[in-house]
């Protein structure tokens, strides 16, 4: 099965799961704004051990860090 980039992961992955989670950016608004993620005053080894990958973090960030 050919795979593609899918930027929201960071890796190679299928068309379809790609597809997916842009589809999911668009429909789940859980992201956390600049403001919000600033006044959570976390240095960035401290967001670095949450390892939270780069798609949960625009896609859940307000109920993983809030």
């Amino acid at each position: 099965m050919p795979t593609v980039y899918n930027p929201a992961t960071g890796l190679n992955e299928s068309l379809q799961k790609a597809l997916y989670d842009y589809w999911r950016l668009l429909r789940e608004p859980y992201s956390l704004t600049a403001g919000e993620y600033q006044q959570l005053n976390i240095t960035a080894g401290e967001y670095q051990q949450l390892e939270i990958s780069a798609i949960d973090y625009d896609l859940k960030g307000k109920e993983i860090l809030l």
